[in-house]
């Protein structure tokens, strides 16, 4: 309904702030990577992002009890499947964190534009 009133459909993502402790060590690293190093589509070699949030994003944790996949894995397949199952209708996506999940809302918003 809410979609009706909209005039369209919008999926939202909400990155966190910073709460575990290995989250506050990758906060406080300060080594610029590039960002095509890390399966991210970008035309500029040049472009780099802080290493910590680039970790975060990309990084899969094998012995996590949650989920075997990255963030970014997560989410462009959550994505890619709320985008087919709602193919017609206008689509549009909010992306949106506090503290270290605005870093990570920069990085999936960027990520999410150059992947389509």
């Amino acid at each position: 309904e809410m979609s009706k009133q909209l005039g369209r459909r919008d999926i939202t993502i909400s990155w966190r702030g910073t709460v575990t402790r290995l989250e506050w060590i990758h906060d406080l690293m300060d080594f610029l990577r590039p960002v095509s190093s890390e399966r991210i589509p970008c035309p500029d070699p040049t472009v780099k992002v802080e290493s910590g949030f680039l970790d975060l994003y990309t990084d899969k944790v094998l012995d996590c009890r949650y989920s075997k996949f990255s963030a970014r894995e997560q989410i462009l397949s959550e994505v890619k499947h709320l985008i087919e199952k709602y193919q017609d209708e206008e689509v549009s996506i909010t992306i949106t964190g506090h503290s270290l999940g605005s870093a990570l809302a920069i990085l999936c918003a960027y990520d999410i534009a150059e992947t389509g």
